[in-house]
């Protein structure tokens, strides 16, 4: 018999009546592994007169797995027998003893064990197993239902190994939920310690809109949690972002923390930065947040470049008034005489600075965006006048000309930066609409220029053309001059600005009073 075959046996004879018998030591019992004998009063005896008898009991124990015994059997009619029971650990099952025995030379057990409380282990809901030892191997087959959120109702396997003890487990595919389209975990439960824990990895579809990658998957003792870290892209929204699903409350920081919730309920969580394209002007920096429903938020200030242009330079030239007379002096020669005042201005670009912007912005309500704020508009503005006087003498033939005089040009400019503060209110459905009356202005002198020029033609055609510069003068200080114009921005619109948009202040010239000044400066 195996189970005795180390033990030495011993014999009593008493007058008629021959006895062999043994108590057996732990050493001396042949348990095969993974059992291990805890205590031993077993005792085999055969009488001549009362024959097999077996009296005590040996207790044994599986390593993280249960413990049990074996004793004498109800009948000893087939020769050597022991009966008894292996219990599961209590603290996993409420069903945890089956039948144990030895007999025809052969350890062997078999019985029916569950779980039939929710509560028992946190991860499973019910377990219904049929455990049996046979000829050295341990087996079990049946049903353990998890309790995982978002797991689909499957059984799961019971395995044991030396190293580690009785182990739970299978691959469980995920149902779809707010948080995931799809997905497989790998589930185990085994001891740690002195407590059962369920625990589970794998990956996951994300349903959450802008989240394209693999969710990682993990369960430990009851906490459900799915997280994605990267990138992150949904309508005006791009950046990168933290965001996962749990069964768990989420703290201020926005992590998950404390117990689940009942019912195996999951909460969207997450934050990040993303640049935020709000229009074709304005492109910001913002935090966003994920809503436990999904959804994303970004409120609150936004970091903007320091400048923003909102339309390019425009330049705007007006004449205020021009003469040209020719008067004959004698047939062939001509006197020539002009002149003219011309305004030019220069506008833009304009630029918004010094922003001040807050938003209100979820992606799955872009209809509802706002943004809201202040800024100051700068706009760079230049002015000039321009006054020409010129005076020639003119010789004419058939097919051909030649004029030459006198140039005298005075130019009065000025150059600055119109300013104004605005208020910025923005929704997709109006754009941005931005209204200021800018205004430019200074008391420049005039600088003239003298120069001559000789122009000859022939036949239509330019044969000779020179100019030269002579002197040039500053002259006068009181001339006040500057430009006004109201600014309208309206976006998806071009910019423009029309003459009769522009104000020029121009001055009162004497130009009798401004000729007669010159001409002393330059005697």
């Amino acid at each position: 018999m195996p189970l005795i075959s180390q033990a030495d046996i011993r014999i009593s004879i008493s007058g008629d009546d021959a006895r062999i018998f043994k108590t057996f030591s732990l050493e001396e019992l042949d348990i095969p592994s993974p059992f291990s004998v805890e205590s031993c009063d077993l005792t085999v005896s055969y009488s001549t007169s009362r024959g097999l008898g077996i009296e005590g009991r040996a207790d044994f124990s599986i390593d993280r797995m249960g413990e049990g015994y074996l004793g004498a059997s109800a009948s000893t009619r087939d020769g050597f027998a022991l009966e008894g029971g292996f219990d599961f650990d209590s603290e996993l099952f409420d069903r945890a003893s089956i039948d144990l025995w030895y007999r025809d030379d052969q350890l062997g057990a078999r019985g029916t064990i569950g779980i039939d409380r929710a509560d028992k282990i946190r991860g499973i809901r019910s377990a219904n197993i049929t455990a049996e030892y046979n000829e050295g191997d341990f087996s079990a087959e049946g049903d353990v239902q998890p309790d995982i959120p978002g797991v689909q109702q499957a059984g799961l396997t019971v395995a044991y190994a030396e190293e580690e003890g009785l182990t739970i487990g299978g691959n469980l595919q995920l149902t779809a939920n707010p948080a995931i389209r799809s997905g497989a975990i790998e589930v185990t439960v085994n001891k740690r310690g002195d407590d059962w824990r369920v625990s589970a990895n794998g990956t996951a579809q994300p349903a959450i809109p802008g989240i394209d990658s693999q969710l990682t998957v993990g369960y430990d003792d009851g906490a459900f949690t799915a997280e994605f870290s990267g990138a992150y892209q949904r309508g005006m929204l791009s950046g990168r972002v933290t965001v996962g699903a749990t069964n768990r409350a989420v703290g201020e920081d926005g992590r998950p923390s404390g117990d689940p919730l009942p019912e195996g309920a999951l909460n969207i969580y997450g934050a990040g930065s993303a640049t935020i394209q709000i229009a074709p002007w304005l492109q910001g920096t913002a935090g966003i947040r994920f809503d436990p429903n999904g959804e994303v938020t970004v409120s609150g200030e936004i970091g903007i470049p320091n400048e923003v242009e909102i339309f390019a330079r425009r330049e705007i030239n007006k004449s205020i008034f021009s003469i040209a007379v020719q008067v004959p002096i004698v047939p062939g020669i001509v006197a020539e005489v002009g002149g003219g005042l011309g305004a030019v201005a220069g506008i833009g670009p304009g630029v918004i600075d010094e922003m001040r912007i807050g938003i209100t912005y979820n992606p799955a309500h872009e209809e509802d965006t706002r943004v809201t704020g202040d800024a100051h508009l700068n706009v760079p503005a230049d002015a000039g006048l321009r006054l020409s006087v010129r005076a020639g003498i003119g010789l004419g033939i058939t097919g051909a000309s030649a004029t030459g005089g006198l140039d005298i040009g005075g130019t009065l400019g000025i150059e600055g930066m119109a300013e104004a503060g605005v208020h910025i209110d923005w929704t997709p459905s109006e754009g941005l609409d931005l209204s200021a009356n800018l205004s430019v202005h200074a008391q420049p002198s005039f600088t003239f220029d003298i120069g001559g020029y000789i122009s000859v033609r022939a036949l239509g055609f330019s044969v000779y053309d020179e100019r030269w510069q002579f002197a040039s003068y500053s002259f006068g200080s009181g001339y006040r001059f500057g430009i006004r114009l109201p600014v309208h921005y309206h976006e998806g619109e071009p910019f423009d600005i029309s003459l009769d948009d522009v104000q020029f202040d121009v001055p009162d010239i004497d130009t009798n009073q401004l000729l007669r000044g010159l001409i002393g400066r330059i005697a």
